[in-house]
């Protein structure tokens, strides 16, 4: 086919003039002569393609491996303000609990105290119930004290091990997708340095 052959059509592409060693080859498609070839000397642009091929996929691998890396920081990061949410929460929540507590037990304490009190008067008379009332009110002071000391405990080991959980699943599925996983990557920076 020759130039004056190819059609107003073929000749412009959304306004722009089409190059004029653009040619059809058998199969109908287009193909660029090179140096003044003809197309049939021009097979060896496939390897080409294919090179360019890779490196787009290359780079395209790269792209995702980063957009997770960044998905993963913000995450983090996201992360660091739940926990610092939740630990304000708790915090409210412990703090409003605890003055409960303290406070029933602070009561509690006082009137086994003044109880014990009263029964030291009645010591003196002989009798010896203050002891059994004293010694209720310190349990109970103590008790209530590790109670919510242990509770406080377990909801922190418990939100430690949700989060330490739901980031080695995300490690591990970036070490499925690319071979490696942010602490790898991480390693290698420190070694280059």
């Amino acid at each position: 086919m020759n130039d004056e052959s190819v059609g107003d059509a073929d000749r412009h592409f959304y306004g722009r003039r089409v190059d004029p060693e653009l040619h059809r080859n058998e199969k109908g498609t287009r193909q660029v002569e090179q140096n003044g070839g003809s197309p049939e000397e021009n097979r060896g642009t496939t390897s080409t393609k294919s090179a360019v091929s890779d490196s787009l996929r290359s780079v395209m691998h790269d792209l995702a491996e980063i957009s997770e890396y960044v998905s993963y920081l913000a995450s983090s990061q996201l992360d660091t303000i739940k926990l610092s949410f939740r630990n304000a929460l708790f915090g409210v929540f412990l703090g409003l609990v605890s003055l409960i507590a303290i406070g029933g037990l602070l009561v509690t304490g006082i009137v086994l105290l003044l109880t014990a009190l009263g029964g030291a008067l009645a010591a003196l008379f002989d009798t010896h119930v203050w002891v059994g009332n004293f010694v209720a009110g310190a349990l109970a002071i103590a008790l209530g004290s590790f109670g919510v000391f242990l509770g406080h405990r377990q909801f922190a080991i418990a939100g430690q091990r949700r989060t330490v959980k739901k980031y080695e699943h995300r490690r591990s599925e970036q070490r499925a997708r690319f071979d490696h996983d942010v602490a790898d990557r991480a390693a290698a920076q420190r070694s280059r340095k």
